[in-house]
């Protein structure tokens, strides 16, 4: 990679359209060795070129490489790609659980278990709705998301 290249040249390549280029850079330093914050800049890239299956690839492995809460980050964004673009609650549930989004120490704690309501809504585990529905009420009374919160908790 070129030495004059940094993390935020390649975001603003992203934000600019120019996600090939973006992409070409984050792979050169990640071939190199360097992960952080290149691998997920990678999967930006990729999700930025409609390349969604690929992108949730490369954030799975970001969960693996990356401390938290990077590790939370990849594994949101995994979830969001696999539920929305994949139609793939299942893997999406899985990403979440698997990269602790939900953790009491995640900053994503709050969106993560919103999105975790949704995934099991999909799938049908509707005991387990209000479990994680409980949970987030308990932890997030005021919440984005409390009045679905409690609509789910009023269903039979």
């Amino acid at each position: 990679p070129e030495p004059s290249v940094e993390a935020h040249d390649v975001r603003l390549w992203i934000a600019r359209g120019d996600a090939a280029r973006a992409l070409d850079q984050a792979r050169r330093h990640t071939e190199g060795g360097r992960v952080d914050p290149w691998r997920m800049l990678e999967g930006d890239a990729l999700r930025a070129l409609g390349q969604h299956a690929d992108a949730a690839d490369i954030y799975r492995r970001a969960t693996v490489e990356l401390p938290p809460p990077r590790r939370q980050q990849a594994g949101f964004l995994e979830a969001r790609l696999r539920a929305a673009e994949l139609g793939d609650p299942a893997g999406a549930l899985r990403a979440l659980r698997d990269a602790e989004v939900t953790a009491p120490s995640s900053p994503l704690r709050e969106r993560g278990l919103a999105l975790e309501v949704q995934l099991l809504t999909r799938l049908g585990r509707h005991g387990e709705v209000r479990e994680i529905a409980q949970e987030y009420l308990e932890d997030y009374p005021e919440g984005s998301q409390s009045e679905a919160m409690r609509r789910h908790m009023a269903e039979p």
